[in-house]
């Protein structure tokens, strides 16, 4: 059975668009097409009516009428605006009350479902370990109670070298501006020059924790990379799963990430921004989900830290290269001495800097971080950034830092645990 208009509904000719030139009718009345943008005005339709009962041929071919009489005009405006002024009112005061009831932590109203004030539904990622009922959970640490574990002291670090050779930062990134951007090689970035190699195959940390072990052997010892410890130093602010496997070996205890699925590397977009900004899995477009974003961030991440080198080497006295077959980098390895409420303990972290560059005044090198951002363009809304990157730099980039503080927080900690001078962030 095939579907066909109603033969009094007007279909456009071919290559054509648009109502028809001449006069359109239904049931003999005359009408025009509005958009939705036009006024309309009273219409005389009771008059018309009656008119059309009394005598329908005189009436044949007439449309309604617009109300002429100015008093009747205005009072239609009146009750209009009163009645609109009482809707507003009604849902405002319904939304307040459903406000403070959610506060409370209560229930909201019966007629809170008719408040266009709703949440957007956001669908996570899955948990990247499934939990079943024959795994034994030795600890379990809200993110409240996260938060609370801070030190009162700063650890106190000792040095254990440097090694590898770290690139020449290019002075010419500093100049880059929306005016004149630089384009990112996305597709020339190798995943094996960037690959975080587990310590459990570092010649250089197992050295070192024979040298610390010996020294003090029934004090506790962490043993970690800073891309794994930032993420433990920020878990209290993200909200995407991931995880990191713990090797016990004696008095060690050896933090590492074992495969991809870990989710611990990954450049996630807009995690922290409001609910109604935040990307979902369930997108029906699929570059638009979380995973989607989280992967082309973390290509321009790596795409903006290697633009960011120039081939040359810098001029730094460092020990070989524990992993010669990678991309030139440089690794500090760090010992950090942590005092804590109840016992005392120690960390050592390899941390990476990405590059060096001559400090004049200071007559030696410098050690650069290099982090690029990807931002997050919510449906319906119009993309400014670099308008106002232009304009107000610095209200953009804490724009930035709300919706990706996790991220962003991280980016400062493995600053930090690497001691650079300088944080270089490409948008």
């Amino acid at each position: 059975m095939t579907f066909e208009l109603p033969p009094d509904l007007y279909i456009n000719p071919e290559f054509t668009w648009g109502p028809p030139a001449e006069e359109m009718t239904v049931d003999g009345q005359s009408f025009e097409l509005y958009l939705k943008d036009t006024e309309l005005f009273p219409m005389e339709w009771l008059r018309s009516t009656l008119e059309k009962e009394k005598d329908e041929d005189a009436h044949k071919g007439r449309g309604f009428e617009v109300v002429k009489d100015e008093r009747r005009q205005k009072a239609f405006e009146n009750e209009r605006a009163k009645t609109s002024h009482k809707a507003n009112a009604q849902n405002k005061n319904r939304f307040n009350r459903n406000a403070a009831a959610m506060k409370r932590g209560g229930k909201r109203g019966k007629n809170a479902k008719r408040v266009d004030y709703r949440k957007k539904d956001v669908v996570g990622l899955p948990s990247t370990v499934p939990v079943n009922t024959g795994v034994v959970v030795y600890a379990e640490l809200q993110k409240v109670d996260v938060q609370k574990k801070m030190l009162a002291t700063l650890p106190q670090c000792k040095e254990y070298g440097l090694y590898g050779q770290p690139f020449v930062y290019d002075s010419n990134m500093n100049k880059v501006s929306c005016a004149r951007p630089i384009n990112l090689k996305e597709t020339e970035v190798k995943e094996e020059d960037y690959t975080t190699f587990n310590i459990m195959a570092d010649a250089v940390i197992k050295d070192i924790m024979k040298t610390v072990a010996s020294k003090n052997p029934d004090r506790p010892l962490i043993v970690t990379t800073d891309e794994l410890l930032s993420v433990l130093m920020t878990s209290h602010i993200g909200d995407h799963p991931w995880h990191i496997n713990v090797v016990r070996f004696l008095n060690s205890f050896l933090l590492t990430k074992e495969d991809a699925e870990s989710l611990v590397d990954v450049e996630w977009v807009s995690e922290t921004a409001p609910v109604k900004d935040r990307p979902s899995e369930d997108m029906p477009v699929e570059s638009e989900r979380i995973m989607s974003y989280g992967t082309e961030s973390t290509k321009a991440h790596k795409a903006f830290q290697m633009a960011g080198c120039t081939p040359s080497v810098a001029q730094v006295k460092t020990e070989k290269n524990p992993f010669p077959k990678t991309q030139r980098r440089m690794y500090r390895y760090r010992l950090f001495s942590i005092k804590g409420a109840n016992r005392e303990y120690d960390v050592l972290v390899r941390c990476t800097i990405d590059a060096a560059e001559k400090d004049a005044n200071l007559n030696q090198s410098v050690f650069i971080r290099l982090f690029g951002l990807l931002g997050h363009r919510t449906p319906d809304t119009e993309s400014a950034w670099r308008k106002d990157l232009v304009s107000n730099a610095s209200t953009t980039m804490m724009n930035a830092f709300v919706l990706n503080s996790c991220k962003m927080t991280r980016w400062v900690a493995l600053s930090l645990l690497a001691d650079a001078s300088k944080i270089n962030i490409g948008s």
